[in-house]
């Protein structure tokens, strides 16, 4: 869970509260312990801090993981859940359209959902993870190909999702044998701050 700056910490075995804003100052700096979160309604937790730069704040993530098995990075990973919000409801499988009260006719819903978004995503994992590396060798010089590539990072065109769905859907038109899909994970998020600041907390505590 994601929190803002307001409010207050205690490290583990100690009692003195200090305030969430002073941890993190400086982009390049990181935290990490075991703590007592908030003086109002307590959590016991893992906090994790860091600061990157051409970011405005510092994010701040509450976890139950040990310190060493978890990373603030990971929570970049937020973006994905949002875009499964959207490939389940107007970007794709349409939820928002259901008409259904019935919770156990949801529940049914929900898991068809679940299975299509599943094989859509693997057979567009697959054919993108099989796609040509592009090459502009072939281009001429003044392409604007080649002017727009200095400018940009490399980027999906479509996701493993709307790949997916636009394979199964020329299959089907074609009457030809429905796609088996495979999953290609990319690794985690791993950056790396510059600079661990527990110890500089700790000493002006």
């Amino acid at each position: 869970m994601r929190i803002n700056l307001q409010g207050q910490f205690k490290i583990k075995a100690t009692d003195c509260w200090l305030p969430l804003n002073s941890l993190v100052t400086q982009p390049g700096q990181s935290f990490e312990s075991e703590i007592t979160c908030f003086k109002t309604n307590p959590v016991e937790c893992t906090l994790l801090a860091r600061h990157d730069e051409g970011y405005a704040e510092p994010w701040l993530i509450l976890t139950d993981l040990q310190p060493h098995l978890a990373d603030a990075c990971w929570y970049s990973m937020r973006s994905w859940i949002e875009c499964l919000f959207k490939d389940g409801k107007r970007g794709g499988l349409a939820w928002h359209q259901t008409k259904i009260t019935d919770p156990r006719r949801a529940e049914r819903h929900w898991l068809a959902i679940a299975i299509a978004t599943l094989w859509q995503v693997s057979v567009g994992g697959c054919a993108d993870a099989n796609m040509p590396v592009s090459c502009l060798d072939s281009l001429p010089e003044n392409h604007i190909a080649r002017r727009n590539l200095k400018n940009s990072t490399p980027h999906r065109w479509l996701s493993c999702f709307r790949r997916g769905f636009v394979i199964i859907k020329a299959a089907v038109l074609k009457h030809l044998p429905l796609p088996k899909g495979a999953f290609f994970p990319e690794p985690w998020p791993t950056l790396t701050p510059q600079l661990h600041v527990s110890l500089i907390t700790l000493s002006t505590a």
